[in-house]
C-alpha cells in the first residue's frame, strides 16, 4: 500500500495544486451538521448526544492544531481506508488495489495517512445494525505506522539527507490529520443520517467517530 501510495502522490493533475479543498469539506459538513435536526426522538437523542462534545467550537481547535501545514501538497486520494482497498492476484502474489477515487484532489500528503491510520479501527462487515464496528485493537501503533511512512519515502527517491525529515513530518501531521478525518467523518455522519435512505447507523457512526477524535486528541497531547 505504501508503495501505491507513493506512485498515487506523484500523479500530476491539470488543476490547481492547493489543499483548501480538505478545510472546504470540514466548513461545508460542519455547517450542514450544525443546521440537522431529526423528528424521530431516538435520532434527537443521539443527535444531542454528539452535540454535547461541543462540536460546534471544536471545529476551531482543529484547525489550529492542523493549519498552517507546512507538508508537501500532492494529489491525494482522501478516502484512503480498508473499504477502498480491494485484494487481486494469486495467493502467492497478492496486489493491493485501491478504489473509490472519486474524492481524490489535491491536498497535505499527510492527510491519506491519516486517513488511512484513523479508519482502521472501523469494521464496516458487522451484518446487524448499526452495520459497523470500532475495535480500538485495529488502531496502528507508532511502529506500524512508521513502517508505511518509511517505506512510503523510500520509493520517492529523495536524497538521503532529506528521507529521515521527510518521514518525520508525515508522522507529525499524520498523527494530527487522524483528527481531521474522525471530525470530518462525524460530521459527515449526521449529515447522512438525514438524507440517506441506505439502511446504516450514521448516528451511531458519528459518535464514534467524534469518541475517537477526543480519546486521539488526549491520547497524543493534541
Amino acid at each position: 500500500l505504501a508503495d501505491y501510495l507513493a506512485e498515487y502522490h506523484k500523479m500530476n493533475m491539470p488543476f490547481g495544486k492547493n489543499a483548501g479543498r480538505l478545510e472546504e469539506l470540514l466548513d461545508h459538513y460542519h455547517s450542514m451538521a450544525l443546521g440537522t435536526t431529526f423528528q424521530d426522538e431516538d435520532k434527537s437523542k443521539l443527535l444531542r448526544k454528539i452535540i454535547r462534545y461541543n462540536i460546534e467550537e471544536e471545529l476551531e481547535i482543529l484547525k489550529e492544531i492542523c493549519f498552517p501545514c507546512h507538508d508537501e501538497v500532492v494529489f491525494c486520494h482522501n478516502g484512503m481506508g480498508e473499504g477502498n482497498l480491494l485484494l487481486s492476484g494469486h495467493k502467492d502474489d497478492r496486489r493491493i488495489q485501491v478504489v473509490g477515487c472519486d474524492m481524490s484532489t489535491y491536498n497535505y500528503r499527510s492527510y491519506d495517512f491519516g486517513h488511512f491510520f484513523a479508519t482502521m479501527q472501523f469494521d464496516f462487515g458487522t451484518p446487524c445494525y448499526p452495520y459497523f464496528n470500532r475495535d480500538r485493537s485495529f488502531i496502528p501503533s507508532e511502529e506500524a505506522r512508521r513502517n508505511m511512512i518509511v517505506r512510503y519515502v523510500r520509493r520517492l527517491d529523495l536524497p538521503v539527507a532529506q528521507q529521515k525529515v521527510t518521514e518525520e513530518k508525515i508522522m507529525e501531521y499524520s498523527e494530527k490529520f487522524m483528527l481531521a478525518a474522525h471530525f470530518l467523518h462525524g460530521c459527515w455522519g449526521i449529515v447522512q443520517a438525514d438524507v440517506s435512505e441506505l439502511q446504516f447507523g450514521y448516528l451511531e457512526y458519528s459518535l464514534a467517530c467524534f469518541q475517537a477524535y477526543f480519546e486521539h486528541k488526549i491520547l497524543h497531547n493534541l
